[in-house]
């Protein structure tokens, strides 16, 4: 368990050191190994857990200077508010509306003479006496292939 206090003397030759608790109580030593770095000036706050030392003595350890949080600067919830879109002057969405509009036209066209060009392109098929597809000529081998050496069948 953690308690506070404060550092209420600190003796740099010995290495000690005497920590008041807040909540009163009897003064307990510090080492300074068990003090943070850098080593906390007299009257500074800090807190520590209390431990039993080999002669059955109550000794301040794991010292800390308290954590002290950052406050965060407020900041409004927005969450729940509705978007707010900058209106464009009247001019400029004209511009954008025939932009778009141009866009849309110049797409439906392309769509539409593609439409027409592939159904132009079966029907002439169709209409043309005895046009046929024209197959693939069958694969000859070179010579001392493999397949050119087989016996025929019979």
């Amino acid at each position: 368990m953690r308690f506070s206090g404060k550092l209420h003397k600190f003796d740099e030759a010995r290495g000690f050191g005497v920590i008041r608790p807040d909540g009163g109580g009897d003064d307990l030593l510090v080492h300074r190994s068990a003090l943070p770095t850098p080593r906390p000036a007299l009257q500074d706050a800090l807190t520590f857990e209390v431990a039993l030392d080999a002669k059955g003595r109550k000794r301040a350890t794991e010292v800390q200077l308290p954590q002290v949080a950052p406050r965060a600067a407020a900041v409004p919830d927005r969450r729940n508010e509705p978007l707010q879109i900058p209106e464009l002057p009247r001019e400029r969405r004209r511009n954008v509306n025939l932009t778009v509009v141009r866009i849309v036209s110049v797409l439906v066209t392309v769509g539409l003479l593609w439409a027409l060009g592939s159904c132009m392109s079966r029907d002439l098929d169709r209409k043309r006496p005895g046009a046929r597809k024209q197959s693939m000529p069958a694969l000859e081998h070179p010579p001392g292939h493999a397949a050119s050496r087989r016996p025929a069948a019979s």
